[in-house]
């Protein structure tokens, strides 16, 4: 089972032994920057859809200029990391591990504001005007608690390697699933299709699962 969930996880991320966890047990599917990344993603997510429930636009300028700077923290790391993998010398500065779990867990939260509203848009389907992380202060509490979860599993708090395979898993898992759910309900409207919320779920895993399943196969095959 741990095989094929290794396998299929392998198409969302590179898995570089040297860059994953290791807890008591073996080592963790995903890199840190991964882990970090789907982690706040699901933790902000869930987060902002209890305490903001109104939210359907995006956030205000001031926050988005906070988002973009987030977002160049991890585009920049992710680049002087591959940079150091070929020539060291050449790189801004030495990548840690540390550095990869918490730039991940950055734009997880980018991607959770992102998602927030359209998620909301969908489910709700009241049309408000109210931006999300209105008041401002939601931002910092939500970025908070993902940076709290990210130190968690980057400090092994528990040390277990079977809890955190189930909890960064069905991370990776749900979200992609629910991104997939999400362009299935779109696709239905525009074509006047009417499906349950069960049937564009269980779609948007489907669809998840070969997505995934396609691109393990094709780094297997490219031997990336």
């Amino acid at each position: 089972m741990s095989a094929i969930i290794t396998f299929f996880l392998s198409g969302v991320c590179h898995q570089i032994p040297e860059q994953c966890i290791t807890l008591t047990g073996g080592t963790l599917f995903l890199c840190f920057r991964c882990t970090g990344l789907f982690l706040s993603l699901v933790i902000t997510l869930v987060l902002l859809t209890i305490i903001e429930p109104e939210a359907r636009t995006w956030p205000p300028r001031v926050s988005r200029i906070i988002l973009a700077l987030l977002v160049m923290f991890w585009v920049l790391d992710g680049i002087n990391s591959t940079i150091y993998s070929i020539d060291s010398v050449r790189a801004l500065y030495s990548p840690t591990n540390s550095l990869r779990i918490y730039s991940g867990a950055g734009m997880g939260f980018v991607l959770g504001i992102v998602l927030c509203p359209i998620l909301l848009n969908f489910w709700k389907g009241e049309a408000t005007d109210r931006p999300i992380l209105s008041p401002w202060w939601h931002g910092p509490v939500a970025l908070s608690c993902s940076i709290l979860a990210s130190s968690m599993i980057f400090y092994r708090v528990p040390d277990s390697l079977i809890f955190w395979q189930i909890v960064t898993g069905w991370s990776v898992i749900g979200t992609i699933s629910l991104v997939n759910t999400l362009l299935v309900v779109a696709f239905s409207h525009t074509q006047s299709i009417r499906l349950s919320h069960i049937k564009s779920g269980l779609a948007g895993t489907f669809l998840a699962f070969l997505e995934m399943g396609l691109l393990a196969g094709i780094r297997a095959n490219m031997g990336v």
